[in-house]
């Protein structure tokens, strides 16, 4: 909120959280006790607990960008959760090589280019007119709708809460 107390009013602002499918929404549950205590959101051993964490992570963007859309509520300023689409990054490069054999040409058949991953994007950011969609997930470049998970209120006020607080900027 302190980059957003020097935002001059009549100049608006989008703001987007780049974010994934609602299948990882559905599968991820924050809890957000553990998160303030451990400041985490899990982690393992096990390939399917890294997963959960990946899951908890996007479900807390679409969270934090429903709160942040409240807050700003009145303001010149947007913000939205994007689905990207799965796009071929260089995330590979930080896997085993029998793993590049396989997600590689994967990849290159699958997931989309750089360019199209980054439409739904730039159509936030751009698009005149969606302003009362702030806080809203976005895929595909359409509105998209998320789990009652991901529209909880009492949630998505805690999780700023304690991210205030592991920010330091707490009162």
């Amino acid at each position: 909120m302190m980059l957003l107390e020097l935002q001059d009013e009549t100049d608006p602002v989008r703001n987007q959280t780049l974010e994934v499918t609602e299948t990882h929404l559905a599968a991820a549950v924050v809890c957000v006790q553990t998160l303030a205590v451990s400041r985490h959101l899990g982690t393992g051993s096990y390939s399917w607990q890294f997963f959960q964490a990946y899951c908890n992570s996007k479900l807390c963007n679409v969270l934090f960008t429903h709160e942040l859309a409240k807050r700003l509520q009145g303001s010149s300023v947007t913000c939205y959760s994007v689905h990207p689409g799965i796009v071929r990054t260089e995330l590979s490069r930080h896997v085993s090589l029998w793993q590049k054999v396989f997600i590689e040409p994967l990849a290159r058949l699958l997931f989309l280019d750089p360019e199209a991953g980054a439409q739904t994007t730039l159509h936030c950011a751009l698009q005149e007119g969606i302003e009362p969609l702030s806080g809203r997930y976005f895929s595909c470049c359409e509105v998209q709708e998320v789990s009652d998970r991901a529209k909880d209120d009492a949630v998505a006020r805690k999780l700023w809460e304690v991210s205030e607080s592991l920010c330091g900027l707490s009162s």
